[in-house]
């Protein structure tokens, strides 16, 4: 309704998890989230972001894919024209730096992936030089 009503250019989404969808489990609930978000956007124009965390899979590693998505490995990816994973080592923690990886990008086909630093008391990314 909001996004009938106001128009945004962008809609930011955060914790996909939590929001409500009838699903026989949170596997299923993460797709229909990340699907309706999707209609939402191309009905009304609307550049979607949504944001969910990472898997167990995940834990310790520097280079994300598609598959660290918490409790998706298809419908978040499938929704998606662009993913970017958020991934973290003890070395790159301790030097206050995250790795940004890109796994999937429909929009211009870049993929890889780069480090930036993080002030992590105001979660601030910036370029790591």
């Amino acid at each position: 309704k909001l996004v009938r009503i106001e128009r945004p250019r962008v809609l930011i989404v955060d914790q996909l998890r939590n929001l409500k969808a009838k699903s026989e489990n949170t596997t299923t609930r993460l797709d229909a989230v990340a699907q309706g978000i999707r209609a939402l956007g191309k009905r009304y124009g609307v550049a979607t972001i949504g944001i969910t965390q990472a898997g167990d899979s995940a834990r310790g590693k520097a280079i994300l894919d598609d598959g660290d998505i918490d409790s998706s490995n298809t419908g978040i990816p499938g929704a998606a024209d662009v993913l970017i994973g958020m991934g973290v080592t003890e070395d790159l923690d301790k030097a206050g730096l995250r790795m940004l990886s890109f796994c999937k990008n429909k929009v211009s086909g870049r993929r890889g992936h780069m480090q930036v630093r993080i002030d992590p008391a105001i979660s601030r990314i910036s370029s790591h030089d």
